[in-house]
């Protein structure tokens, strides 16, 4: 898979020259540039920045990459472990993102779970993971329903801390502001838990 900006980040297949797939060039290009945007607009007095990464098997190395990436440039970095897709934006998609499958030439009404879905990577032994979505009947389309699924999965193979909210009245697009005082909550938590 070539290397894809967009809006909701950056994807591609890890390895290859810089630029063509995501190596860790890339990784700490995009991170550095990211950081450097922060620390220019940011009106907040904080110096944290959260890291969160999915199940994939590059998960970890790119975890590794952006967290030492952030810290390299000042930052005071809080990483709550896996979160789905973009658990950290909010609402992420739990089976294959729509891009990656139109990119393949499969309708959007085509689920598809395989290894870039977060949903072929549940395990017991996944680290903590919050789930939080806008109301079913006014979220993008099926979005609710993937990360229930998600969820329901965690909890069947017995993972000990997967938590998932509906922000009932909130589409995709208002979800965010609500959302934030959970996200809050639950890194809170995580740091508590991370200074045992």
């Amino acid at each position: 898979m070539t290397l894809i900006k967009s809006i909701s980040g950056i994807r591609g297949t890890i390895g290859g020259k810089a630029g063509e797939g995501l190596n860790p060039l890339d990784i700490v290009k995009f991170t550095s540039a990211y950081a450097t945007l922060i620390r220019r607009t940011s009106t907040v007095g904080s110096n944290k920045i959260v890291v969160g990464r999915d199940a994939r098997i590059s998960g970890e190395m790119v975890k590794n990459v952006v967290c030492g990436t952030l810290m390299g440039m000042g930052f005071d970095v809080v990483n709550i472990g896996l979160a789905s897709t973009p658990t950290t934006e909010l609402a992420g998609q739990a089976i294959t993102h729509f891009q990656n499958r139109r990119d393949r030439g499969i309708s959007d009404y085509q689920p598809l779970i395989d290894e870039h879905a977060p949903l072929y990577y549940v395990r017991k032994d996944c680290p903590p993971i919050l789930l939080i979505c806008g109301d079913r009947e006014r979220e993008m389309l099926g979005r609710y329903e993937e990360n229930a699924y998600m969820w329901r999965m965690l909890k069947i193979i017995g993972h000990p801390a997967a938590y998932l909210y509906e922000l009932q009245g909130f589409d995709h697009g208002t979800m965010s502001h609500p959302a934030h005082s959970i996200l809050l909550e639950y890194i809170r938590n995580r740091e508590k838990e991370v200074d045992k």
